[in-house]
């Protein structure tokens, strides 16, 4: 810095500049804690090395700081008022400062000292820079410097702190005396303690002896607990040993297989005896039970155990074929844990000559026992899988056949029974399960191989759609230079499609790859463009995801019309917010359409078309020229966006014939046919034309059940009207939609319109099984629809409480309290699959299904959504399940 011969006698730019402050700063603090680092910095090079640049440095900064906490030298009235204030600390500390009386007593102090012989070259260069350079009088006396060490100026008391920087642990007090004083923070310490008190409160064991003792179990729950025992060990009946087949080749490290009844009555049927090789599999012993039956109770037992295992395999036919027909998803679910009852076990409990003595305790005390929650395990790690299907090829080579059509099927029903007898949770049991889904993907359906879920989302935590897409993929043959079957490519199609829709972009780009592999090898240009489309969306997918992503979130005009593209055109996915984002888009007719959908029906934040079940729009007219724009707009697009515009014009054409009727209707109605013929194979099967839900009753044809019955039984008899069923009318408040499934999965051709809760009773099951197809015994309702989150929350699932009915969400099944049937889940903002399957020879009780939001009980959005598969059967009944007055 350049020394100059004069300093200016007032505040000044330079005196900021010198501390390092900003040229405005009036916070005491700020300027202390400047002075004090600029002024240590110097200080330390002054003792270091002495020189005369740093003594003037230093006395410079000492007079900017000084001048800085001078409110006289402020400009303005506002600032001497900021910087004249004095905390009251610092007043007190500088209160406290003593200072000598008597300046004349300097000398005689000092002699005390040995220093006065010491003389420092410091105060020699900066008495003589004094003599040169002229100071302000204002600011300091320079006479008045110390000209020795042994001046008593150097050593005056000004007390034991420093009042321009204070010790770290003086403000850490300072700082918890301030929050001291807050009274608030009282309040929370007190609020805190009540809380813990009450929370362990709450949660202490309430141990009180009447309850033990209406919790104890009976007799007949004595029995159940050693009957599900004995089943959950050996599985059916005991297995004997007997020596292996000839004529069947020997595996390394397999036993032989042992011709064993696989039913009673069964002729020359066998089944491999896996006992001791693979884990989980139950084994007998003859000795132990012989030891058993002395006992008459045991014996009891036995008898119980023997025909719930015949009922439960038993099938007409069974002994004329000698092989069973495989098991429905609700024999999939019997578990260690979980023995479904039966009528002849609980006529063996109940009858006096089955337990002997203890025949009328057993019939008079039932068991009040809940049922224990299922327990889910994550799928096995891939080197026991991989172990396990080794185990299972050795069993049955078959499996390692790579057939273009397929197995012939003769190894599902003994893989059906092998999974039976696994533990549920162990690698053979998924490994068995995962082998039957891959093979009855050459025959059925998605839809038919979704019932293969239930069981397994009962016993293993997993995600749907990858475990639909790896069983498909193993199901294809391995060469590219075969063709698949008709079957199998749709089936392809639709689930590639699906996996898209869900975002799973990379193993729908995998598996959209493969079917253009093998649609490249045949003589159909229709597939191999279908396959190459698929491919170039799971790119353009990509691409317009990552782009998003590494854009900042605003409400500019480019970002709002990506999202419109990636959600409405590719995901298709039809909110608000795609709406929104679409009425941006470069296009003139996707825009112009989207701003007239967005006028008309005006939808709340996080709703789109489809979830306003309930909206105010009824004007047919209005809602054909919403449509005929979105085909407008499909005209001059191409690919995945112009079947998606297409689909939602078609589904705009739905709602207008609803409310219409006539000539209009019929008119309307051939348009839809036409359009849905313009739609590839595997989206047509979404729109299964039912001329059966058209508003007008004169234009229905005739059904396969009669004239079409109407079925007006209300739920409890007639005494809630709550909730009604009937057949012929169209669920405009609907929030679930699906089918009525056979046990073993076939479509029965009743379509089902469910509004979230109202109840179904057993009257209205019963008025069903009269007058339809449905089965008395076997039938499972399958409900799909799509929550629509708003904002990231809880929600409460509600479902009857001790019923047989399974609910899952995103592909994972729901663990519902069986006391008080409830459950909370944690869901992000966006949609979410929602699933629940209903057992109609089960429906005691009136069955209904809630969702809920758990913070202020609102009802969460939920609109029907369509169970992917294979195209249903032609549907000859529609049961609507409404409120009365909805």
């Amino acid at each position: 810095m350049t020394i100059t011969p004069t300093e200016s006698t007032g505040l000044d730019v330079e005196d900021f500049r010198r501390l390092g402050v900003r040229p405005n700063e009036l916070r005491l603090s700020v300027i202390r804690r400047a002075a004090a680092r600029t002024t240590r910095a110097l200080a330390r090079q002054q003792l270091r090395q002495p020189s005369q640049q740093h003594s003037i440095q230093l006395t410079r900064v000492a007079v900017s700081a000084y001048r800085l906490l001078d409110p006289r030298l402020r400009p303005n009235a506002y600032q001497r008022a900021h910087v004249g204030r004095i905390l009251p600390n610092t007043l007190s500390g500088a209160g406290k400062t003593h200072f000598l009386d008597q300046p004349s007593s300097i000398g005689q102090t000092t002699q005390a000292f040995d220093l006065a012989a010491q003389q420092s070259s410091v105060s020699e260069e900066v008495a003589e820079l004094a003599s040169q350079w002229s100071l302000a009088g204002n600011d300091f006396n320079v006479t008045a410097l110390p000209s020795s060490v042994d001046d008593k100026v150097w050593i005056s008391k000004v007390g034991d702190h420093d009042l321009l920087q204070t010790s770290p642990r003086s403000r850490q007090i300072r700082r918890l005396k301030k929050r001291a004083l807050h009274p608030w923070v009282w309040f929370s310490a007190a609020g805190l303690v009540v809380g813990t008190v009450l929370g362990f409160v709450t949660l202490a064991p309430q141990w009180n002896p009447v309850s033990f003792r209406i919790e104890e179990p009976g007799p007949a729950a004595v029995v159940d607990a050693v009957v599900a025992g004995a089943e959950a060990a050996t599985g059916a009946l005991p297995v004997p040993s007997v020596p292996a087949v000839a004529g069947v080749p020997a595996v390394a490290g397999v036993p032989a297989v042992a011709s064993v009844p696989a039913e009673a009555g069964a002729k020359d049927a066998t089944l491999p005896n896996v006992a001791g090789v693979m884990p989980g599999v139950g084994g007998s012993d003859t000795g132990s039970s012989a030891g058993l039956l002395a006992d008459p109770f045991v014996a009891a037992v036995e008898r119980v155990a023997a025909e719930r295992a015949a009922a439960a395999t038993s099938v007409s036919g069974a002994g004329a074929t000698g092989m069973s027909v495989p098991p429905t998803a609700d024999s999939l679910l019997q578990s260690a844990d979980m023995v479904p009852d039966s009528p002849q076990g609980a006529a063996a409990i109940e009858t006096p000559s089955a337990v002997g003595p203890t025949a009328k305790n057993t019939k008079s005390v039932p068991s009040v026992l809940p049922p224990k929650p299922p327990v889910l395990q994550a799928v096995p790690p891939q080197p026991l899988i991989a172990e396990a299907m080794l185990r299972l090829v050795g069993l049955y080579p078959g499996l390692e056949m790579d057939v273009v059509g397929g197995p012939d099927g003769s190894l599902t029903p003994e893989l059906w029974q092998l999974s039976k007898k696994l533990t549920p949770g162990s690698p053979d049991h998924w490994v068995c399960l995962w082998s039957i889904a891959r093979l009855e993907w050459a025959t059925k359906s998605r839809r038919q191989i979704a019932v293969l879920l239930e069981p397994l989302s009962r016993s293993y935590r997993f995600d749907e759609l990858d475990f639909m897409a790896e069983t498909f993929d193993a199901s294809l043959p391995v060469s590219d230079f075969q063709m698949i079957d008709d079957h199998r490519w749709t089936e392809g199609v639709a689930l590639c499609d699906e996996l898209l829709v869900g975002e799973r972009i990379l193993r729908g780009d995998q598996l959209a790859k493969r079917l253009t592999a093998f649609a490249a090898e045949g003589d159909s240009d229709s597939r191999l463009q279908l396959a190459k489309q698929l491919s170039a969306s799971a790119k353009q997918m990509s691409r317009l995801r990552e782009t998003i992503q590494r854009s900042q979130p605003d409400q500019t005009a480019d970002y709002l019309a990506a999202i419109g593209r990636y959600d409405g055109l590719l995901r298709r996915q039809w909110t608000a917010e795609s709406i929104a984002g679409l009425v941006e888009a470069s296009d003139v007719r996707v825009a112009a359409a989207a701003r007239r959908e967005r006028d008309l029906i005006k939808p709340p934040a996080g709703l789109g078309r489809d979830g306003q079940v309930e909206s105010a729009v009824k004007d047919p007219d209005a809602m054909v020229d919403v449509a005929q724009l979105w085909f407008r707009a499909a005209e001059r697009s191409t690919g995945r966006a112009a079947d998606s515009m297409r689909m939602h014009a078609i589904d705009w054409m739905q709602d207008a014939t609803v409310h219409s009727s006539g000539l209009q209707q019929l008119e309307w109605r051939r348009a839809i046919e036409e359009h849905v013929l313009s739609l590839p194979v595997h989206l047509q099967r979404r729109f299964a034309v039912d001329h059966s839900q058209d508003a007008d009753s004169s234009m229905k044809p005739s059904s396969g059940i009669g004239t079409n019955p109407s079925l007006g039984d209300s739920i409890a008899g007639g005494n809630d009207a709550a909730g009604s069923l009937a057949a012929g009318t169209k669920a405009n408040g609907a929030n679930l939609r699906g089918r009525i499934l056979s046990a073993d999965g076939t479509d029965l051709g009743v379509q089902v319109d469910y509004q979230l809760g109202v109840a179904i009773t057993p009257n209205m099951m019963a008025t069903l099984q009269e007058r339809s197809a449905v089965p008395a015994a076997g039938a499972t309702i399958r409900l799909v629809g799509e929550l629509v989150i708003e904002r990231d929350s809880a929600v409460v699932v509600s479902v009857a409480p001790d019923s047989d009915q399974s609910v899952m969400v995103d592909g994972q099944m729901v663990d519902v309290d069986p006391l008080d049937g409830k459950a909370e889940l944690e869901l992000s903002l966006g949609r979410h699959r929602i699933l629940w399957s209903v057992n109609t020879d089960r429906v005691t009780r009136p069955q209904a299904l809630g969702v809920h939001y758990l913070t202020d009980g609102g009802r969460v959005a939920v609109q029907p959504a369509d169970d992917d598969g294979a195209k249903p059967a032609t549907t000859r009944l529609t049961v609507s399940v409404l409120r009365s007055n909805g």
